[in-house]
């Protein structure tokens, strides 16, 4: 490294100024700031142990000069460990999102595929929007006068198909009531963890270009009827 170059008649005075621009060069988020006041300070050192004449009252205010300057540092130290505290706290929110999105997405792909083998060789042609809430209403006793499950299935036909594949497909699988349940509440449980709190308007700007944008304005069309009711929703 070359030798630093300063007159040994330099006075202390020359730096005061200087070393004040630093704090605000810091507060500022200057990424040099910080090597150019080493570098400053570096040349007080060689003016102090020159031959020089030092005046006293110079050096206290470059030391005043330079603990306001450690003052701002420590304060952007403050900020950005509270910057990074912040970060880590995303960072564990995002990863604990992230599980809870694709645990709820994986139950509700086995719930297609469910719905999919049950109404195969049915008239049912679009089964996108099925549970196995609404099929399991649609083909009991009971159910098939239910608002959302009546029309369904056109035919005895048809109900008795669907049974036949269901019967099957939990005779493959080995499904039971504890199976069914985790597959509604992890749905839930994602449906709550990725949009808690959203608005209509929010989720209609998010929402612009989404595949199913027609059935969905249609609920949120559905929702905003309901606002203006005061129904709860």
């Amino acid at each position: 490294a070359s030798k630093m170059e300063i007159s040994p008649h330099q006075g202390l005075s020359t730096f005061t100024e200087e070393i004040k621009t630093y704090s605000s060069k810091i507060k500022s988020g200057e990424v040099s700031a910080v090597s150019e006041l080493v570098v400053v300070t570096e040349k007080i050192v060689l003016v102090v142990q020159s031959d020089a004449e030092i005046n006293l009252t110079q050096v206290a205010e470059i030391i005043d000069c330079l603990g306001n300057v450690v003052k701002c540092l420590l304060e952007e130290h403050d900020k950005l460990q509270d910057s990074v505290k912040k970060l880590e706290d995303r960072v564990k929110h995002l990863e604990n999102l992230e599980k809870a999105l694709l645990v709820g997405q994986i139950a509700s792909r086995v719930e297609k595929v469910f719905v999919g083998e049950i109404v195969n060789g049915t008239n049912v042609i679009d089964s996108r929007y099925l549970t196995i809430d609404q099929l399991e209403s649609a083909l009991s006793d009971l159910g098939r006068n239910s608002r959302q499950s009546k029309d369904i299935f056109k035919s005895q036909e048809e109900v008795f198909k669907a049974k036949e594949n269901w019967d099957r497909l939990e005779t493959t699988f080995e499904l039971n009531s504890n199976l069914y349940g985790a597959i509604k509440s992890l749905k839930s449980h994602r449906n709550i963890k990725a949009h808690p709190g959203m608005s209509v308007r929010q989720a209609r700007e998010r929402l612009a270009n989404c595949s199913d944008q027609d059935i969905v304005y249609r609920l949120l069309d559905i929702l905003e009827k309901a606002s203006v009711k005061n129904i709860e929703t």
